[in-house]
């Protein structure tokens, strides 16, 4: 229940995002990769259960490390709609968030604090588990 590390990043727009421009939703930051098996499982259900919850949830998807071009050509092969931020140089993953394994993802409450994480790949059945916990005020 403490706050998340706050960061900005840029998107694939070349905008800045902040996590702090989400208070008043629910975020989950996914911290991915294009070479990654499991991401690559995942992003599917993540953007099913981004499609299903827009209104009270933001998926933060954060590749770290790569080239904006190769994000590109990822997010674009695969129709994904959510936030894509680089994190090029992957501070915000070693350094705020302590990322290992990937993909990795926390879950943040309205107010920014930091209620969840889960190391590794989850399913579209995990996902909405924890999202309907966070929602019922059970996490």
């Amino acid at each position: 229940g403490k706050p998340a590390p706050d960061f900005t990043l840029k998107t694939l727009n070349g905008e800045d995002a902040s996590l702090s421009d989400y208070k008043g939703k629910i975020v989950l930051i996914n911290f991915w990769a294009t070479w990654c098996k499991y991401c690559d499982e995942e992003m599917p259900d993540l953007e099913k259960l981004y499609n299903e919850n827009k209104d009270d949830l933001v998926v933060l998807a954060v590749d770290v490390g790569e080239e904006e071009e190769k994000v590109r050509d990822y997010i674009e092969k695969g129709g994904y709609t959510f936030p894509v931020l680089l994190d090029k140089d992957s501070s915000i993953a070693q350094k705020n968030y302590y990322v290992s394994p990937y993909p990795t993802s926390y879950f943040i409450d309205e107010d920014g604090n930091l209620i969840g994480a889960v190391a590794g790949m989850m399913t579209y059945p995990q996902m909405t588990q924890i999202l309907e916990q966070i929602k019922s005020g059970e996490i």
